[in-house]
């Protein structure tokens, strides 16, 4: 609101002004001018201290406001009321003259250091040169010629040197600058100095020769100056920035010069055409023109050189920096990537490859001797398979640490290590230690850290692991010998019993294991079935009549060359190179076409019990192919027993109990093999439709010595009881055993006790004919 009340003040005032003038009341229209700029004087002085402005600028403008409107009261006393004399009426008037100055040297002290010093130095000189020469010809020469009063000359000198020193000031800072967008206040300050110091040296000149006239248009373009210094703070606002300065003073800016020279020459052309000025002086002006202009050529020049120079300079400087930033960020990222290919990405461990390295270097160093841990993680796959792959990284995460903790804590102290994780769920570390007590307490220690539960969100993970040790140089001297030894007593550890975690030193008879599996499993693949694979069969009997009631089908292998191979060797490597099902086809066949003519020749129901592997239940031709037997070897499902081990089916509950109850609908009997050894929960069991229960032998070994194995078996013969399902124990070698089972109404029995395993022919003999 501030801008509009001055804008609209000023308007009003020179209306008022002009139309007084116009109706010849020139003694109210000064006598209103300086009442009106005093007062706005003192309120810029007023608003100056009351903001607490620091800008000394708008003080010095309120002054000079003042003082203007005082010697406009002596100027307007000296027209009206009382002739003064002139040459004080001059001095007094001159004191305005003085705060104009002292505005133009704020405004050139704020910005001459933005400025090019030789450029500065240049314009300023050729300026006052001409200001001075000018000054020199249309008001001091008069004097020295003579024809002036000395009097007029000493009271007109202060007008003059202020005059004319305001002018060089503003006109050098403005022709210096390349470019300079001013804020309006600042343009309206620098309007109001040209124009006062134009009306100040017309007026001089005026006076000089008596021909001012009182109360003409001159007094209207003076007051019209005052006003761009009041309208200036009316457009004023403090903490804002208004002047935006460019370049100031990187290039001489040539084509300012030329338009300064242009506008001297015109001032010049026109001063000689009105009769003030001779040729002569133009003349002088002209080649004083033409020097400074090629001066600033060169200038030009080397100032163009100078900055072409610190150009370079300040681009060598941001090559370099440029450089030294893509040297840090390529230094950087060469370490990330060295990182990211010597660690594991997901627990920030040592990856397989630099594990094999570094276990290679500490070869090469010489004899030290060390010892690889290899450390496997038990039940890992039932956490991914159950809460899916994130948490189980999250899982490996957590190991990871534990394993870095304990490293820290209890391997550091004894000796240096190096830990890596070789894939999956596996782990190595290398110790320099080979001392057989010393590595038995770290094993140890590492299994009794993990026995703690694992607790992420709000699951709670039991793992337990698997630990094989190998050491250079006792058992091998390679880098991958001693890993490949270390994985493989760390497979048999985990072998052992997966009931807990556990260690195992590598030794020569791991090795000649693994031998034997290789050998046997070439074996399997090149094995006639049917000159080399046999079937046995072990009676199974009522415990109480101890009639015949059925029997179990063993499977027999005898090689040409290395003779007996026991089921419990094969079948699981079988299992492994994916042969079960092929040598489970074969003896589904040869016991289907056995139990046909048994029963049909002597006039039996037998029924013959069938170990299923795990991997037939998987496979997709499992039920198509025992219908289709039924049907070639023409065999009543009845007389089949599809013996399932607990583990098999509690591992599979959700399928078993679909494959129980088709297999049950469609006449097989169903039983449940080694029951008593496994982890499942007996709820399950009310869920499956099977027939009975065959009681591992493992129970019944102690049954006699035991009390605690005693009411284990008691308990399951109960529960199947409760269920519907019969009991049949195998294994039974003791006439003992065989009364305290009979004592517990178990319904059946099988064992070296009552039959052995064996050929088709001799059951045949032995338990058929008879």
């Amino acid at each position: 609101m501030k801008k509009y009340f001055y804008l609209i003040t000023h308007i009003i005032f020179f209306i008022i002004f002009i139309m007084l003038k116009l109706m010849h009341m020139s003694f109210y229209a000064n006598l209103m001018s300086i009442f009106f700029f005093l007062t706005l004087g003192i309120l810029i002085i007023y608003n100056t201290f009351k903001n607490s402005e620091p800008i000394s600028i708008w003080l010095v403008i309120g002054i000079m406001l003042i003082t203007s409107s005082l010697t406009d009261f002596v100027w307007f006393y000296n027209g009206y009321i009382h002739p003064l004399d002139g040459s004080l009426l001059l001095s007094v008037f001159a004191i305005p003259n003085f705060f104009i100055l002292l505005i133009s040297a704020i405004y050139f002290k704020k910005y001459y250091k933005r400025r090019n010093v030789l450029q500065l130095t240049l314009d300023f000189s050729f300026i006052l040169f001409i200001v001075f020469f000018i000054i020199f010809e249309l008001y001091l020469d008069p004097f020295i010629t003579g024809s002036a009063n000395i009097e007029l000359l000493m009271a007109s000198s202060f007008f003059l040197l202020v005059s004319g020193l305001t002018l060089i000031l503003m006109s050098s800072m403005i022709f210096t600058a390349k470019y300079e967008k001013l804020g309006l206040p600042y343009f309206l300050i620098i309007t109001g100095i040209y124009i006062f110091s134009f009306v100040t040296l017309y007026f001089i000149y005026l006076y000089m020769r008596e021909s001012y006239v009182y109360d003409g248009w001159l007094d209207v373009v003076y007051l019209l100056s005052i006003s761009f210094f009041t309208l200036s703070y009316a457009f004023f606002k403090t903490g804002k920035t208004y002047e935006t300065v460019v370049n100031y003073g990187e290039f001489s800016n040539f084509t300012s010069k030329k338009i300064l020279a242009v506008f001297y020459f015109l001032m010049l052309l026109v001063l000689i055409l009105l009769d003030i000025l001779t040729i002569g002086p133009f003349v002088i002006v002209s080649l004083i023109t033409i020097i400074y202009l090629y001066a600033n050529i060169q200038v030009h020049k080397a100032r163009m050189s100078e900055l072409e120079l610190i150009q370079e300079k300040e681009n060598n400087q941001r090559l370099e920096e440029e450089v030294g930033k893509r040297t840090h960020e390529l230094k950087d990222a060469y370490e990330h990537l060295k990182y990211q290919a010597s660690h594991d990405s997901l627990t920030g461990l040592y990856n397989r490859e630099t594990f094999l390295k570094y276990t290679c270097q500490h070869i090469k160093k010489g004899n030290q001797p060390f010892s690889i841990l290899y450390m496997d993680l038990d039940r890992f796959k039932v956490i991914n398979d159950i809460h899916g792959h994130t948490m189980g990284d999250r899982v490996l995460k957590k190991m990871a640490d534990l394993f870095s903790a304990f490293i820290e804590d209890k391997i550091t102290p004894i000796a240096t290590s190096f830990i890596g994780r070789i894939g999956g769920d596996e782990f190595a570390i290398l110790i320099n230690t080979t001392d057989y007590d010393t590595l038995i307490h770290l094993a140890e220690s590492i299994i009794d850290a993990l026995k703690e539960p694992i607790i992420i969100d709000n699951f709670q993970f039991s793992l337990g692991i698997s630990l094989g040790i190998s050491r250079y140089p006792d058992d091998a001297k390679t880098v991958e010998e001693l890993i490949r030894y270390a994985d493989l007593a760390m497979y048999h550890a985990k072998e052992a019993t997966s009931s807990q975690s556990k260690y195992l030193f590598y030794t020569s008879h791991l090795i000649q294991h693994i031998e034997r599996r290789n050998n046997i499993e070439l074996l399997l693949r090149n094995a006639d079935y049917d000159q080399q694979f046999s079937i046995n069969y072990q009676p199974q009997f009522d415990i109480h009549s101890k009639n015949l009631i059925g029997m179990e089908a063993l499977m027999r292998w005898e090689h040409p060359i290395y003779g007996y191979i026991s089921p419990a060797e094969f079948i699981p490597i079988a299992e492994e190179i994916g042969l079960i099902i092929e040598i489970s086809n074969w003896v589904f066949k040869k016991v289907f076409q056995q139990i046909y003519q048994w029963n049909t020749n002597y006039h039996q129901n037998l029924t013959v019990g069938i170990n299923v592997s795990p991997l037939s239940l998987d496979y997709v031709d499992f039920l198509p192919s025992l219908d289709q037997w039924l049907i070639d070897y023409n065999v009543n499902p009845e007389w089949i027993d599809l013996e399932i081990t607990e583990h098999s089916a509690m591992n599979f509950s959700i399928l078993m109990d679909e494959l129980f109850t088709t297999l049950s609908n469609r006449g097989f009997h169903v039983s449940i093999d080694d029951f008593g050894t496994g982890y499942s929960s007996l709820s399950y069991l009310k869920q499956f439709n099977v027939d009975r229960l065959k009681i591992a032998k493992e129970l019944i070994d102690h049954i006699v010595t035991d009390p605690n194995e005693r009411l284990i078996v008691n308990a399951i013969i109960k529960m199947a009881e409760g269920l519907g399902l019969k009991t049949i124990a195998e294994g039974v070698e003791t006439f003992e055993q065989l009364t305290i089972l009979s004592s517990l109404h178990c319904h059946e029995i099988q064992g070296y006790v009552l039959g052995k395993p064996v050929s088709p022919s001799d059951f045949e003999l032995l338990y058929l004919k008879k």
